[in-house]
């Protein structure tokens, strides 16, 4: 008997990936297919239990359009697939952990419908133990399996179970923390005092967007924000105390299409607004800026890292960066410097000690733009609060501020690092 392709399916495939299949269709080729794939009729369709790779090679690298009974497949009944492939697994390549684990909870969760939840006291129903027994395995091992299969984000990419139960304790390190962090940074804004306090309730838990909608038309003197491109981050960026970087670039740059106009609107005539970015986004926040009806500088601001190695995300091609760039325009014909006759470069080291957020930019730096590009007395808005960095900044230079941070952990560190800082300045 021969059969079309289309009437092979894979019903339960926990392996995720089919790697070497090139080398096992070479070996088909020359010497031909030694097992044969074996498989179970359910309905009107053949389902794969055992040869997921072989049936791979087959079709998709020998191009077979049929497959024949006896030579390439052999009918089975009464196999139960999750088992027949955790016994496969025994005999060629290791299941990653997150497939096993899917594999296994698959298992235990049929079982447990068919046979019903054992409960504690009374005979009857299917446990742990009953799966471990299934398997060759003891209650613990799968107990763990069902684990990992519950926190897939974290288990995704891990190679062995110690390493997934590694990446797992130090998540529960960083949500505890992360909780005390809220409930400290909760308690710091019900009890606001001293001049700091003003400064802490000005910065808001929000998106960008939708927060700058309700600021008035011209009632800002400076826009100073860093918003969060994640481009050649320095190598602090890796710390484990830092989660990985999220902010999706596509999602960062519609956002900022959508803020320049709105920057423009809020801002006051002849005052300056100074948005800091990557080296390929350069022109096109230009012609942004330009389109919303600021006059645009040609030559861009450089944060100089002095102390920063410039290592290269790309060594093989491309030259580590010691520089991040910031772009800059005015509202109206009669815009001036506060600080006259300087140059565009700014040397500063990047923080390291203390660091409390991957993009943190230094108060130093920040002190010495709002002196340029500001008075005090001025009020400048910050869309991209980070680390709260321009709010010390604003802070210490006797400027007013108003910001927000979409990311709540960050804010939480902000608020209570901003909090502990004015109180070491007294």
């Amino acid at each position: 008997m021969k059969l079309p392709i289309s009437a092979f399916k894979f019903i339960d495939d926990f392996r995720e990936d089919k790697e070497d299949i090139g080398e096992l269709a070479l070996s088909i080729k020359t010497i031909g297919l030694i097992h044969a794939i074996v498989v179970e009729k359910i309905d009107n369709a053949y389902n794969i239990v055992v040869g997921r790779r072989r049936f791979v090679a087959l079709t998709q690298y020998l191009e077979l359009e049929e497959l024949e009974e006896g030579t390439h497949f052999v009918i089975r009944e009464n196999l139960d697939s999750l088992l027949v492939q955790l016994d496969e697994n025994k005999k060629r390549k290791n299941f990653k952990p997150l497939e096993e684990a899917r594999l296994i909870t698959e298992y235990h969760s049929r079982m447990v419908k068919e046979r019903g939840a054992s409960v504690r006291g009374h005979k009857g129903g299917w446990r742990l133990q009953d799966t471990a027994r299934r398997i060759g395995k003891d209650k613990g091992y799968v107990s763990r399996m069902l684990t990992i299969a519950n926190n897939e984000e974290i288990a995704e990419g891990c190679t062995t179970v110690v390493e997934v139960f590694e990446v797992l304790k130090k998540a529960k390190k960083k949500q505890v923390a992360k909780a005390l962090r809220k409930a400290r940074a909760a308690k710091v804004l019900e009890n606001l005092d001293a001049e700091i306090g003003s400064y802490l309730a000005k910065l808001h838990l929000a998106e960008a967007v939708p927060f700058i909608a309700p600021v008035d038309d011209v009632s800002v003197d400076l826009i100073l924000t860093d918003p969060p491109f994640g481009i050649n981050l320095d190598e602090i960026a890796s710390d484990a105390n830092y989660d990985v970087y999220k902010d999706d670039p596509v999602k960062v740059a519609e956002d900022v299409e959508a803020l320049v106009p709105e920057y423009f609107r809020v801002l006051k005539e002849n005052k300056f607004a100074v948005i800091w970015t990557g080296y390929h986004y350069i022109n096109r926040l230009q012609r942004l800026m330009r389109e919303a009806g600021f006059y645009v500088a040609n030559t861009p601001l450089h944060w100089i890292k002095t102390d920063s190695p410039g290592k290269a995300m790309d060594p093989d091609h491309v030259m580590g960066s010691m520089l991040q760039i910031a772009v800059y325009g005015w509202k109206g014909t009669g815009a001036e410097l506060a600080t006259k006759g300087r140059g565009n470069g700014f040397p500063y080291p990047i923080v390291r000690k203390d660091r409390i957020h991957v993009a943190q930019m230094p108060e130093a730096l920040l002190v010495d733009i709002l002196s340029m590009f500001s008075y005090p007395g001025d009020f400048v808005l910050d869309t991209f609060a980070g680390s709260g960095s321009l709010l010390r900044a604003c802070f210490m230079t006797k400027r007013g501020y108003l910001g927000c941070e979409k990311d709540e952990d960050a804010r939480n560190r902000a608020v209570n690092w901003t909090y502990d800082w004015a109180r070491r300045r007294k």
